[in-house]
């Protein structure tokens, strides 16, 4: 008996306390796991504070790449309309006017072998009108300073509407998107150059060019496309109907008209200078073109046409990114009496940072009066890249080298008298984005060499 409560009490005792024990082995483990999740948490909380800081600095690399794009896509947006738009957008001018005043101009000298240089000077504003949110009118006067005469034309005088993002219906004297000069390069400031590109001339060409800087009277529709390939991928469309070209008289040969050569100082049709080709030109009229005498067109002073047969023409490009378009012109008619004309061209522009690529290609074939044709081609490449990248420790030698802009273009005309053939040097100095200095050189083959100065403005 007495052995039994020796072992029932100590049993007992056991049995009370061993719950107690098991209970404070469970609370060291339970704030041992505590303790290691707490530390998992901080673990955690730091990745993602790194993630974060990451995914901060990724962004900031897109805002950056962006940010250039835009740039890169602004010094692309050069034609006029795209100027006007930025300047609307920046300033809300619509917002509170219906009127908006743009422009450009510049003053040039020029010296061509054999000829007396020679200042001159043009001036080109350009008013903006907006009746109505979709109609817009533009008018572009244009004022040149030459000979002993002060000439004054209409480069632009159109409506606009704009049916929605991809349609716009423009009538009134235009300037034709045959190719992308007339359009979208030819303003003083915009052109890398202080002369226009080979190709293009007077009215009358006087000796240099196969057509003017286009432009005419009639009614056009035009718009773009996005295209779901890549950024910025879309097709650009215009077609129009106008008056169409004239045959050159007499009173045309050597002069020009308002829409010819718009560069100051840019003077290959006088006079002194062209004789010579003139000449040896008329030579072969009887010649030329398997018979018939040489038929010579006038682009842009057929403000009243004198024949039902209008022209008609368009252009399509292509743009497989945003910084690169492709394209292809067409325009053909009649001209009066019957003269059966015919023109194409092709075109294409890159750019990226401070590069510019611009080339084009033009064909002109058109009938000659007692028979035969009379067949012109022409190209040109232009190339140039602003040094706004380059990191200059000094402050103002850097501001110096980054304004500079360094141009070359070559191009070659195919007549029917002789050939021309030019390469072209350039330096220009942007003041301000819409203000450059430039001076040229020009070798020729075919035409004088010239010395080209020429200060620029666009506002």
């Amino acid at each position: 008996m007495r052995l039994s409560k020796f072992i029932v009490i100590p049993l007992l005792v056991i049995s009370f306390l061993l719950p107690f024990g098991l209970s404070s082995a469970e609370a060291q483990n339970t704030d041992s796991d505590l303790q290691s999740l707490k530390e998992e948490i901080r673990r955690l909380n730091q990745r993602v504070e790194e993630m974060e800081l990451q995914r901060a600095e990724e962004r900031k690399v897109v805002e950056e790449v962006k940010r250039e794009q835009e740039e890169s896509k602004e010094q692309a947006s050069s034609s006029i309309g795209s100027y006007v738009d930025k300047r609307i957008q920046e300033f809300g001018i619509f917002n509170t006017s219906k009127t908006f005043f743009s422009g450009y101009g510049a003053v040039g000298f020029n010296k061509a072998d054999g000829d007396a240089s020679s200042f001159s000077a043009i001036f080109a504003p350009i008013f903006h009108y907006q009746l109505s949110k979709r109609l817009h009118v533009l008018i572009e006067p244009e004022f040149e300073l030459e000979d002993t005469e002060l000439e004054i034309g209409l480069e632009i005088g159109e409506i606009d509407f704009f049916i929605n993002d991809y349609v716009t219906l423009s009538a009134g004297k235009i300037l034709l998107p045959f190719n992308v000069f007339s359009e979208r390069f030819h303003p003083t400031w915009i052109n890398k150059m202080p002369a226009l590109p080979i190709i293009y001339g007077h009215g009358g060409h006087g000796g240099q060019g196969i057509v003017p800087v286009l432009s005419d009277i009639g009614a056009q529709v035009s718009g773009g496309i996005p295209l779901n390939l890549f950024e910025g991928s879309k097709i650009n469309y215009a077609f129009y109907l106008v008056n169409g070209p004239r045959i050159e008289s007499e009173d045309d040969h050597g002069d020009g008209d308002e829409d010819g050569d718009e560069e100051a100082g840019d003077d290959h049709d006088d006079e002194e200078t062209t004789t010579a080709n003139e000449d040896e030109e008329d030579e072969e009229h009887e010649e030329n073109g398997n018979g018939g005498t040489q038929t010579d067109l006038v682009f842009g002073n057929n403000f009243t046409d004198i024949n039902s047969n209008k022209a008609f023409g368009g252009r399509i490009g292509f743009l497989p990114v945003w910084n690169w378009e492709v394209g292809g012109s067409l325009m053909f008619g009649d001209a009066e009496d019957d003269i059966n004309f015919f023109m194409y061209g092709f075109d294409t522009e890159f750019q990226y940072r401070g590069l510019l690529v611009l080339g084009e290609f033009l064909h002109l074939g058109n009938d000659n009066l007692g028979g035969g044709k009379t067949e012109k081609n022409g190209y040109y490449a232009q190339a140039s890249y602003r040094l706004s990248d380059f990191a200059i420790d000094n402050r103002y030698l850097g501001d110096f080298i980054n304004g500079l802009e360094p141009v070359l273009r070559y191009g070659k005309n195919y007549l029917p008298g002789p050939d021309q053939e030019q390469f072209a040097i350039g330096l220009d100095w942007w003041l301000l984005s819409s203000v450059p200095l430039k001076i040229a050189y020009e070798f020729n083959d075919g035409l004088p060499d010239r010395l080209l100065l020429q200060w620029a403005f666009g506002f």
